[in-house]
């Protein structure tokens, strides 16, 4: 009887563990391979994010059952940062020479005033991200429901070019798991960030 009970006590633990409720980190970061196919200077600022009622490191929720779920965060608390990573990552990898610069105002007496030696300057904000994973029969579901705005620059020409991007994405896994999640975001935000900045080809 008394095997059998400690048996029930792991069991029960173990199902508790899996549905438990806190925190699972996400590592956000460049993951493409392109290799030096542009040249100039680049000014990069912070991506501002602009959501409403989520934590600076909040990037999901997966949902277990009728009650249980779990909250996913960047790595560093910062997820504007984060995606400002990747996107100086994507710029640096196509061959650009990149430099943080402080936010500037998006309009182009903004862009004239921070442009100064750049060839052009780059900023963003995040208007909505979040992912969702849901459990259904026989797979899990992972939405990303996004909203970011990408502002580009020419100093050259006082010229703004500002690139709204506002989509779901959807992936379907047999099982889940935090690594699966990552790699859908990180694909998914290069993708977003090289269509919005380089359309149809990677160009200036």
């Amino acid at each position: 009887m008394r095997k059998f009970l400690s048996a029930l006590i792991l069991i029960t633990a173990a199902v508790s563990g899996c549905t438990s409720g806190g925190p699972r980190y996400v590592d956000l970061y460049y993951t493409g391979e392109i290799g030096g196919l542009q040249s100039g200077k680049v000014g990069i600022s912070a991506f501002s994010d602009l959501r409403s009622g989520a934590g600076a490191g909040y990037v999901g929720t997966r949902y277990l059952g009728k009650s249980g779920k779990e909250t996913f965060i960047a790595y560093g608390g910062d997820l504007g940062q984060s995606v400002t990573g990747i996107c100086k990552s994507y710029l640096q990898d196509s061959g650009f020479d990149c430099t943080s610069i402080p936010r500037w105002e998006h309009t182009p007496e903004g862009v004239r005033d921070a442009g100064g030696r750049f060839d052009f300057i780059v900023g963003g904000e995040i208007r909505t991200l979040e992912c969702f994973a849901m459990k259904k029969i026989g797979f899990t579901s992972i939405i990303l429901d996004i909203d970011l705005v990408l502002h580009v620059g020419d100093p050259q020409r006082d010229e703004l070019k500002t690139t709204p991007v506002k989509l779901k994405m959807e992936r379907t896994e047999i099982t889940f798991s935090e690594e699966k999640l990552q790699k859908f975001l990180n694909e998914s935000l290069l993708e977003i960030i090289q269509n919005a900045l380089f359309p149809g080809g990677n160009s200036t």
